[in-house]
């Protein structure tokens, strides 16, 4: 049975490799109450990031959902949710208010494999950043 007043809910998750926020709305098939639970999907580490279709996005907003047993599911994002989505690193802050409410926000971070990120490698190994002026004297063999 669906609640009539429920705690605020949220699902955190990592199934589509970008950041999207959207709300997925639950209700009992022979009642009219519905809850809400706001989604984040925050799958910004190091995988490959898929692209941002917010033409897809834009469809999913208009689906009626699908019957889920003794309950019918329906996910949507507002126009604003659709502009946020973002196919970069980042990561999720939580941060719990005063008032018992969580406030997000997507901080987002470099990609540790774009080119601006990335150290060469040295033939023995260190960094080319690591290795001091000394060191790279002598391995030159000029003193």
């Amino acid at each position: 049975k669906v609640a009539k007043t429920a705690p605020n809910l949220y699902y955190l998750c990592a199934d589509y490799h970008q950041y999207m926020e959207g709300t997925v709305y639950i209700r009992g098939n022979a009642a009219t109450d519905e809850i809400a639970v706001k989604q984040y999907i925050v799958g910004t580490a190091g995988a490959p990031k898929d692209p941002v279709n917010r033409d897809k996005y834009t469809e999913m907003a208009n689906d009626p959902g699908v019957e889920v047993g003794d309950y019918h599911v329906r996910f949507q994002m507002t126009p604003e949710n659709i502009q946020q989505t973002k196919s970069v690193n980042g990561y999720l802050r939580v941060k719990k208010t005063s008032s018992g409410e969580l406030n997000m926000q997507f901080i987002r971070v470099r990609d540790p494999q774009s080119s601006r990120t990335r150290r060469r490698s040295m033939p023995n190994g260190p960094t080319s950043r690591s290795v001091s002026r000394s060191n790279r004297t002598r391995r030159s063999g000029k003193n």
